[in-house]
């Protein structure tokens, strides 16, 4: 009978973590409320996280793949930016140019 028991359970790995007091007082007031154990909300937590960490990966490969075939928005992006390089260069060297007159008028 144990043996039907090991099969059907998934194979567990123990994994030790570091939780702070609060959190431990939170996790302990939830397991005894929803009559679980902690360990069943950490795993719980756990996969709620990996998979919104899947689809937030799945999600940027769609819109990455959505801007690249926007070529066209692309390019006048491109050109804003470089814009905005060279008149940010030119205030710079204006900025340069007053400041070393400053310098040699003192």
């Amino acid at each position: 009978m144990q043996e039907r028991i090991a099969k059907s359970k998934p194979r567990m790995v123990r994994k030790q973590i570091f939780i702070d007091a609060a959190q431990n007082r939170r996790l302990k007031a939830a397991a005894a409320a929803a009559g679980r154990s902690e360990a069943d909300l950490v795993r719980e937590g756990l996969e709620r996280t990996l998979a919104d960490l899947e689809a937030g990966e799945a999600d940027w490969r769609t819109r990455m793949a959505e801007v690249l075939a926007s070529g066209d928005k692309m390019e006048a992006l491109a050109d804003r930016v470089e814009e905005q390089k060279r008149s940010k260069a030119e205030s710079w060297r204006k900025r340069l140019e007053r400041n070393r007159k400053r310098a040699t008028e003192i």
